[in-house]
């Protein structure tokens, strides 16, 4: 390949060095905007993937979702119980010590799953059922531990 000499007016020189400079600047905002892009969707994916949630909001309202429910439950559970007059008041009492327990333990159950399960009913049972996050599914399954449903 040859060398040739180009000979430029200051002007030429000047608005090439400028035009060079913008698609410079130009290709590496494409650039950063990509990567920013595909980090920003890791960055998502990781946090779904430990979490359970993409967002903080998300998260704070499955946690309000699950304390509402429980909270609605407690009430309407309690209210049948003073309603019901075939039951007496120590039973009462002992019922409503039971349910309070219940709905503590459930709460806490719940945060520490970082309210991703959900509230099942089963005739006249109510658990919380826990759904692990991707992350301790794969630690699950890599110690060798595993859930059997009869």
């Amino acid at each position: 390949m040859a060398i040739r000499k180009v000979i430029l007016t200051e002007r030429e020189l000047t608005r090439l060095i400028k035009r060079i400079v913008i698609e410079t600047k130009h290709e590496e905002e494409m650039e950063e905007g990509w990567l920013g892009d595909k980090l920003s969707d890791m960055k998502k994916g990781g946090r779904k993937f430990f979490t359970g949630y993409e967002t903080g909001e998300e998260a704070e309202s499955k946690k309000e979702e699950i304390m509402n429910q429980l909270d609605s439950m407690e009430d309407e559970i309690e209210s049948d119980i003073e309603m019901d007059d075939e039951i007496d008041d120590s039973e009462k009492r002992r019922l409503k010590r039971n349910l309070k327990k219940f709905v503590r333990v459930a709460k806490e159950e719940a945060k520490d799953d970082n309210y991703r399960g959900r509230l099942r009913k089963s005739g006249d049972t109510v658990i919380y059922v826990s759904k692990p996050s991707g992350f301790r599914q794969a630690a699950s399954g890599a110690s060798g531990e595993a859930k059997i449903r009869k």
